[in-house]
């Protein structure tokens, strides 16, 4: 029976998915139109790139209280509180529409605060109840069938959330509120297995400086660790810079919504072909070759700058990424001991996501000053070396497999 098979003849893994694919798409539509719904209504760009910028920083911020909750409590009753928490989030928008009609600007601020706290609460819990779930020989599929559905939720989410905000920009709200009720009604019939360590030996030994202890001692998590926050820095910052280069080329509006979805396409079909290579290709060649894919992408847009070059080389880019993740993603979910599996998990996704918008802000400022070029070849300056020493860890090229066997 094929690794698929075998996850998907899991019940509970088919709600879990089933309810996560559903949300992944509801929270890409949001995510659209907290932006469109922002503009649309107040005419300012700054006060939707706030009101976007607040679901970032809201995640961030409770990443940290986030992964003790998930260490110290079963993760189902956090999944089913953090859908709950995210639909009052839009909700407010809702009932503000229709009912109390406050301003605009501190209304969606607030229900994104509330979208972006649902997202940290839900992310540790998630990896938790996976890990309960799944076998480790089977983690880095799981894995990939994730990438696979945060990739179908980020194609379809723009273009149904355009559609929907055409229609009355209030419906991309209430399509989400939806999925939140859909997500949380599958979630209840999830039957996870409690598998905590008693509470008080959490307390004691399970802190986040013992968390760091373990991460250190694995040296692939560790080298994991250091070099995802400069891989999302870079990858932020450069598609930034595609962003401003497309942006203003001849009807870089449709150019841009182009590259957008294209990105996403590739993306998926990255993620498709990852659910196949995952448990076929040992972890260490994996890692190396996509790692060399993206020193090629950023490396050959560095070279030629043009709205082709984006298309092919940051293409590339999307097609590999899938891969990559799934293996790191499998070997993590399956080294990380239960009770540090939420607050591992936070503090690798506070790392990861707090260089992100370090990575835009510093490609702005110096395409003002300069031009989206010269971030380019700034930023693949920065990642090459970075890379170079990540592929030479002898560990990571001996990895074997997703969950690490025969990688020491």
């Amino acid at each position: 029976m094929s690794d698929n098979r075998i996850l998907f003849s899991d019940k509970n893994y088919r709600l879990l998915m089933t309810g996560q694919t559903v949300s992944t798409l509801g929270n890409s539509v949001s995510s659209f139109a907290f932006f469109a719904y922002t503009l649309a209504l107040t005419q300012s760009p700054f006060y939707a790139a706030l009101v976007s910028g607040c679901v970032t920083l809201a995640t961030v911020v409770m990443g940290i209280p986030a992964g003790i909750w998930a260490d110290k409590h079963r993760p189902l009753p956090l999944m089913l509180s953090s859908t709950i928490l995210g639909g009052a989030g839009i909700c407010v928008v809702v009932a503000n529409h229709f009912i109390l009609h406050a301003p605009i600007p501190l209304v969606l601020a607030v229900a994104a605060c509330l979208v972006g706290s649902a997202t940290a609460v839900f992310s540790p819990a998630e990896k938790a109840a996976l890990k309960t779930l799944v076998s480790p020989e089977h983690l880095g599929q799981a894995m990939a069938i994730n990438q696979t559905r945060y990739s179908l939720g980020t194609v379809a989410g723009p273009i149904f959330g355009a559609f929907l905000h055409s229609l009355r920009p209030i419906a991309t709200f209430v399509f989400d509120l939806c999925t939140y009720v859909f997500a949380f009604c599958t979630f209840k019939k999830l039957q996870v297995p409690d598998t905590r360590a008693d509470a008080a030996e959490n307390d004691a030994q399970a802190g986040y400086r013992e968390t760091l202890k373990i991460l250190r001692a694995d040296t692939v998590l560790w080298a994991v660790l250091w070099f995802t926050p400069i891989l999302n820095f870079s990858m932020s910052s450069i598609f930034n810079s595609a962003f401003t280069q497309l942006a203003g080329a001849e009807n870089g509006a449709y150019v841009l919504g182009v590259f957008q979805t294209y990105c996403g396409i590739m993306g998926l079909v990255g993620s498709m072909a990852a659910t196949v290579l995952v448990s076929r290709v040992w972890g260490g060649v994996g890692l190396v070759a996509t790692a060399v894919g993206f020193i090629l992408s950023f490396g050959g847009l560095a070279l030629v700058f043009t709205t082709v070059s984006c298309f092919v080389f940051l293409g590339l880019f999307w097609l590999l990424l899938p891969l990559f993740n799934s293996i790191l993603s499998g070997y993590f979910l399956a080294r990380i001991p239960q009770r540090f599996i939420g607050k591992a998990s936070a503090m690798t996704t506070i790392a990861a996501m707090g260089f992100m918008p370090a990575g835009t802000w510093v490609s702005g400022f110096i395409s003002e000053r300069y031009d989206p070029s010269t971030v380019v070849v700034a930023t693949t300056l920065l990642f090459l070396p970075a890379t170079l020493a990540f592929v030479a860890h002898a560990d990571i090229r001996r990895l074997s497999t997703p969950t690490g066997a025969g990688s020491r």
